[in-house]
């Protein structure tokens, strides 16, 4: 189980360039006293949509519970779907990650991390019209409850984001 309580976020780490320069009295060409020093910044973005949906209740919607489920209970099927809006990130980052509180309930198990490139809304999201999944990011083990972080760099960088 996925707790919302939690905040779900997405860290992006990026890097500032401050470079120092000044002029030597004698000559007027600029010459750099200080070497270019790289300050790591993280920023959080919460997810802007997020519900889950199951196999054995197919027509129903559950974006407004507390929490969000993902896995196998039984002959049960959960997906959870998270969307965050990146469109006032930095330009300037080097590494992007999801980072999920996870509450496991029963045996260890393992989680497919998907792209999801068509669109979809939380409050109609069903599993008769869920979209496909798209590429796999990653295929989390789950052992205990904790939390997970997902790199998502590469897949930010192809698709252009951020």
């Amino acid at each position: 189980m996925l707790m919302k309580n939690s905040k779900l976020v997405l860290l992006i780490t990026f890097l500032v360039s401050i470079n120092i320069v000044c002029c030597n009295k004698e000559s007027e060409n600029p010459q750099i006293k200080l070497s270019t020093q790289i300050e790591t910044i993280e920023t959080k973005t919460i997810a802007v949509e997020d519900t889950f949906i199951r196999f054995l209740n197919p027509n129903m919607v559950y974006y407004d519970l507390p929490y969000l489920k993902a896995g196998i209970d039984g002959s049960n099927k959960f997906k959870a779907y998270l969307r965050f809006s990146l469109s006032e990130e930095p330009e300037m980052w080097n590494k992007a990650e999801v980072s999920l509180y996870i509450k496991l309930e029963g045996e260890p198990l393992y989680l497919n991390v998907c792209l999801v490139e068509e669109d979809w809304e939380e409050s109609t999201l069903t599993w008769n019209n869920h979209p496909n999944n798209g590429p796999l990011i990653e295929v989390l083990k789950i052992t205990s409850s904790d939390i997970y972080r997902i790199d998502v760099s590469e897949f930010l960088l192809k698709r252009g984001e951020v």
